[in-house]
């Protein structure tokens, strides 16, 4: 076969491709017309409820928190960025509650007692 000729082979399995595409959204979209669409959360919730997570359960020790409040505390107060100091708590917030799903996609601790627990570390950067 030669090389002009595979490229309209190629190009007819694109426009191909295109058509049923076109027609998959065309039917979503009369689908939506017909009132069958549902809320996307609706959907995902349903969707999480029926895999098999297991959740672990996160704990933080005081010291964390404190280190946490200090470190807000003095961005809040000290370099006067109250908005700066509660972004940096719900991205905390955030890192430490994706370890109840995904611990593993943190490190161990690099202190071999702390590691055999399981006590997992990560890092914010702001």
């Amino acid at each position: 076969m030669s090389p002009a000729q595979q490229v309209l082979d190629y190009r007819r399995e694109i426009d191909e491709s295109q058509k049923q595409i076109r027609e998959m959204v065309m039917e979503s979209y009369r689908d939506i017309a017909a009132g069958k669409g549902r809320d996307c959360n609706e959907f995902f919730d349903e969707l999480e409820k029926g895999m098999p997570m297991k959740e672990y359960k996160v704990v933080t020790l005081p010291l964390a928190e404190e280190d946490i409040a200090d470190q807000t505390d003095y961005i809040a107060f000290e370099l006067r960025s109250p908005e700066t100091a509660v972004n940096m708590v719900k991205a905390f917030r955030k890192v430490i509650n994706s370890l109840s799903l995904f611990p593993q996609s943190h490190e161990l601790d690099e202190d071999r007692e702390l590691a055999r627990y399981g006590i997992r570390k990560t890092y914010y950067k702001n």
